[in-house]
């Protein structure tokens, strides 16, 4: 997350680091990247993690629409925007819950959950 929106914990005071934050909306495959890697299992072993993880993702998000003034910056708008893909991949192929893979599964599964909140 940090990466995507160039966010520097050490450093939100200072007037340079608002001027270094992103300014651009994220693509597709960054947003679903991102949203995979939340939902990996490895970075979201329990729905606690995923919830800490969600809510972390949601004000960075918040404060990037706040910044830009619009709301297509935030993470509902994501979510709307994608929904049909998401539940495609999520639920309906063989690379979401369809899938032989059990981390696959539990991806899909997260990604739902994540659609749900």
């Amino acid at each position: 997350m940090k990466m995507l929106y160039n966010v520097n914990p050490e450093s939100k005071t200072s007037s340079s680091s608002t001027q270094s934050q992103r300014r651009a909306l994220l693509e597709k495959q960054e947003f679903f990247l991102l949203l995979r890697t939340i939902c990996h299992p490895y970075v979201s072993a329990q729905s606690k993690d995923l919830m800490i993880i969600m809510r972390t993702l949601t004000d960075i998000m918040d404060n990037q629409a706040q910044r830009n003034q619009d709301r297509e910056y935030a993470l509902p708008a994501y979510f709307q925007k994608y929904f049909d893909e998401i539940v495609q991949y999520a639920l309906m192929q063989r690379t979401g819950i369809l899938s032989p893979n059990d981390t696959l599964r539990v991806i899909a599964r997260n990604m739902l959950i994540c659609l749900g909140w």
